[in-house]
């Protein structure tokens, strides 16, 4: 994905029939991988992307992806935002059945700081609900990493 961006200037998955599911999985990685090695354009185009197929989705984030993104990047990532705000935006029965399923049925923990970052954003209830239409006309660009910061390190 990475030699495809850097050629054409977009994201291009070489693997077409990929699960939505594992194409954000990709993404997510391509965003760590932008990083890591500093490139933040890349960070910004894999977060629109992000953005896009979760609002396709329209279902509470994959814990395969919380725990991936929570080990691999540091508090006040864009990305880890993203994740908090989209899953704070959701109906609030979901995110308790979704905090408690690993108590009631057979799935992977979420990850702790995750869980105590979403508590922080209920808590102070500073995020309103959000449906799928509302989601679609956000700016992305909120998720994007500061260019100009970037360049200042």
């Amino acid at each position: 994905m990475f030699y495809s961006w850097l050629y054409t200037g977009r994201l291009i998955d070489p693997v077409r029939d990929r699960d939505l599911n594992d194409k954000i999985a990709m993404l997510a990685r391509t965003w760590i991988f932008g990083d890591d090695m500093g490139i933040p354009s890349l960070q910004n185009d894999a977060m629109d992307e992000i953005v896009s197929l979760n609002i396709a989705k329209w279902d509470m984030p994959c814990r395969d992806h919380i725990t991936l993104i929570w080990e691999n990047t540091t508090e006040g990532a864009p990305l880890r935002e993203f994740f908090i705000d989209y899953t704070a935006s959701s109906d609030r029965y979901q995110i308790v059945d979704y905090l408690a399923a690993e108590r009631t049925r057979d799935v992977k923990p979420l990850h702790p700081e995750f869980i105590r970052e979403l508590a922080v954003v209920l808590a102070n209830d500073t995020w309103e609900q959000m449906g799928q239409d509302e989601w679609k006309k956000f700016d992305k660009t909120g998720y994007h990493v500061n260019l100009d910061a970037k360049a200042k390190k």
